[in-house]
């Protein structure tokens, strides 16, 4: 089992890798349609691009870390959630078990006390998880009622030149529409919240 475990530690790295490749192409625009290997259009929004993060996420949740504990080849970050919006409810515990190997070149990856918007893979078969995308553990900023969160990886994947529009799904983003790539560290937590449980809602009414 443990060689097992090593193989996919390994194997997280390299998504890891590959998540942060695939970003960097899709800001760069180069891709722009959905290949044989099933690789996304890039986003031609802000909004498209959380949309993506989104469906690719199996846990999303607001919450504060509470404690970070370093163990052998794992570190374990547990969190107190604010706000369960897919597989984990408001005031829970949620434990994230990331491979060490993550945090070589990122010692401070979680800070106790810090907020964050957390979009994650399942858990592995050996335990570990990683953020969505490779981006997907936004900063939170202020308070919830008037917070905002901090989208700047995320705005990376968006064509500069893409110019903003709107889907009939997403009408909670409609007063983001002057918000543009640079003001994303100021994108409303309240607005962003309600789009990913709007998201949901839907979601679960098909």
């Amino acid at each position: 089992m443990a060689g097992v475990c090593m193989t996919l530690e390994a194997s997280m790295h390299a998504q890891q890798s590959i998540d942060a490749l695939r970003s960097a192409a899709m800001a760069n625009g180069a891709v722009t349609v959905v290949d044989t290997n099933g690789l996304p259009s890039p986003p031609s929004t802000l909004e498209d691009a959380l949309h993506q993060l989104y469906a690719s996420a199996d846990v999303v949740f607001t919450g504060e870390v509470t404690a970070v504990e370093r163990n052998g080849d794992a570190v374990t970050v547990r969190f107190q959630v604010l706000e369960g919006i897919r597989g984990v409810s408001d005031g829970a515990t949620y434990v994230l078990r990331e491979w060490a190997g993550l945090w070589v070149d990122e010692p401070s990856r979680y800070i106790v006390k810090e907020q964050r918007l957390m979009l994650l893979h399942a858990n592995s078969a050996c335990g570990y998880a990683s953020p969505a995308g490779g981006v997907g553990a936004f900063p939170l900023h202020g308070n919830r009622a008037q917070g905002n969160v901090d989208l700047r990886w995320l705005a990376a994947q968006v064509p500069t030149s893409a110019q903003p529009s709107m889907q009939p799904a997403a009408q909670t983003f409609a007063a983001a529409d002057s918000v543009t790539v640079g003001d994303v560290s100021q994108m409303d937590r309240v607005m962003v919240t309600s789009m990913l449980r709007a998201w949901h809602r839907m979601e679960m009414a098909q």
